[in-house]
């Protein structure tokens, strides 16, 4: 099966389709996943979202034979969102805890 052909019955509610794309795909999405987030249950994480808005957003896809790269692409955005929202969620901790050590610092003077 190519993708093309997957696509096109992905598209059509066949399991078939996604259970080709998925298992031709699933190892190096994985990896490539790994390669930006350095952590394997970050990477399944980010691989999971990665498909299901791959999957969401299917019948978008005007190249079906480019589907590999059109999916890299979603990876790698994930990736970088996930890379994103656990600095924004460090520095808010890191913040808290700051604001923190200062409050008990003035109610001691």
């Amino acid at each position: 099966m190519t993708y093309t052909q997957a696509v096109e019955k992905a598209c059509n509610g066949d399991s078939t389709g996604f259970e080709f794309l998925y298992d031709t795909t699933k190892n190096n999405k994985y990896y490539l996943a790994l390669k930006y987030v350095k952590d394997e249950e970050a990477a399944k994480d980010v691989l999971q979202e990665a498909y299901i808005r791959a999957w969401k957003n299917l019948d978008k896809l005007k190249e079906p034979e480019k589907f590999d790269s059109w999916l890299a692409q979603i990876v790698v955005n994930t990736a970088k969102n996930e890379l994103e929202n656990a600095i924004i969620h460090r520095l808010i901790y890191a913040w808290k805890v700051v604001r923190k050590k200062m409050q008990k610092s003035w109610i001691r003077q």
